[in-house]
């Protein structure tokens, strides 16, 4: 549950921050990747670009920023973790606290736990 007692699920986080590049089906082809300088990822290959394993560490790191392809420049996808940590709407509003780092690795796990349901067998 979100801190207000609301229910933030995976696929609803994953289609409010993510879908807008990866695509609802995350395979990379969204709405604004036509106007990126690379196309964002396949996330449904990331499995089978690691041997059949699921990088779940690596995907955690990729989403919060603290790891990043180095050789490849300055990345075009936001860094979540500092993002998830304020508040919107009405707590925004209220002047309620940003989110404490426990509750943005919630948040960022339930993103990760959903594009892992993504993967193709």
């Amino acid at each position: 549950m979100g801190p207000s007692g609301r229910i933030i699920s995976g696929p609803l986080q994953f289609r409010q921050y993510c879908a807008s590049c990866h695509g609802m089906d995350g395979k990379g082809d969204g709405p604004v990747a036509a106007s990126l300088k690379k196309k964002p990822a396949d996330l449904t290959m990331l499995s089978k670009n690691n041997g059949g394993v699921f990088p779940t560490a690596e995907v955690h790191d990729f989403i919060d920023g603290t790891k990043t392809a180095a050789g490849h420049g300055t990345r075009e996808m936001p860094l979540w973790g500092d993002a998830f940590m304020t508040r919107t709407g009405k707590e925004a509003a209220m002047g309620a606290a940003p989110l404490t780092q426990e509750e943005v690795n919630a948040k960022i796990n339930r993103l990760v736990r959903y594009i892992k349901t993504l993967q193709v067998q």
